[in-house]
């Protein structure tokens, strides 16, 4: 997989938005404005995908708007910013969520955009 992804110019600023993500995060954004931010993983060094953080950087900017703060880590990383139950994470790896969550924060495993907004309003969330 990875070799196929590096073979790929900018390969994470190609992607296409799920469908109806966009509409989720706009939901979001609309209700907590820059307390919304973005947590993405980039591949680790030795997967030689080196424009990975730049084209996530440039995606979220270009798909999700200018001014939304994206944080880029590695995966391992991620955990740095749980602060407690009033940090949400959306994310599509269950071993992600399940590490926020023994952590204490809130956590959602992204299916699709339906069923992460009915997972944010059981929060009170959205």
């Amino acid at each position: 997989m990875w070799a196929s992804i590096k073979e790929v110019p900018h390969f994470y600023d190609r992607l296409a938005p799920m469908p109806g993500a966009k509409e989720l995060f706009d939901t979001v954004y609309g209700r907590y404005g820059d307390k919304c931010e973005i947590l993405t993983a980039i591949p680790k060094p030795k997967r030689g995908i080196v424009s990975a953080a730049e084209d996530k950087q440039a995606w979220v900017h270009r798909v999700l708007g200018e001014d939304v703060k994206v944080n880029i880590v590695l995966r391992e990383e991620k955990l740095r910013f749980c602060t407690g139950a009033a940090c949400v994470l959306i994310d599509d790896m269950a071993r992600n969520i399940n590490d926020w969550k023994a952590l204490g924060g809130t956590g959602i495993v992204y299916l699709d955009a339906n069923e992460t907004r009915k997972q944010l309003k059981a929060y009170g969330i959205c």
